[in-house]
């Protein structure tokens, strides 16, 4: 049978769940639990502590809240002549980030999400909904990188950081459009620095 515990503090929900059999309850589950006197203290700690849980969630919502007009979706459009099906058209999508250099404006992208296909069939679309194709178009197979051009107002750019400042283990969080599901969000830590994937690709 399955047993949970749940209590609600200071804005967090947290869940205890565990899974146990008939018959083969572990000894411990046959022991008195904590006093009320106890559980009340226990409760006062979880709400003291959910408090420094709830600041760090403050922060998360700020970067989310900065980051969201940065980030665009990207859809492209291209032939593949190499299927043994015959020609026939390809789509991809992807995110983008809006960045800034100088008085110009491009978005960093990856070079498979537009790869093969021309200028005219790239869709830029911002977070507001406005939608552009890109004015140039620069890729580097090497790194499956590719950086667009855009011209429109009001572009909103993000703030480039320093990669030798991120160390393994750092906490970090992603905020894209994959399957074309507007802004969406995850959080996770940096795992590995200075991989060097083999990416099988064509100029």
């Amino acid at each position: 049978m399955s047993q949970r515990s749940v209590a609600a503090s200071g804005g967090f929900l947290v869940a205890v769940a565990c899974l146990t059999f008939a018959g083969s309850a572990p000894a411990q589950w046959n022991e008195p639990g904590p006093s009320a006197e106890q559980r009340n203290k226990q409760y006062d700690e979880l709400a003291t502590e959910s408090q420094q849980l709830q600041r760090v969630a403050n922060v998360l919502r700020k970067v989310v809240q900065v980051a969201k007009p940065t980030v665009v979706h990207i859809d492209s459009e291209h032939n593949d002549t190499a299927s043994r099906y015959g020609r026939h058209s390809i789509e991809e999508a992807g995110s983008g980030t809006i960045i800034q250099h100088g008085d110009k404006f491009y978005v960093l992208t990856n070079r498979h999400v537009i790869k093969g296909a021309e200028r005219e069939a790239i869709k830029i679309k911002l977070a507001d909904g406005r939608e552009f194709t890109p004015t140039r178009i620069w890729a580097d197979p090497a790194t499956d990188i590719a950086v667009l051009g855009i011209q429109a107002p009001n572009l909103v750019a993000a703030r480039m950081g320093s990669s030798s400042d991120v160390e393994i283990g750092d906490f970090v969080m992603a905020v894209g459009s994959p399957f074309g599901l507007s802004h969406s969000v995850t959080f996770g830590i940096i795992s590995a620095k200075g991989r060097r994937i083999s990416i099988s690709a064509t100029a």
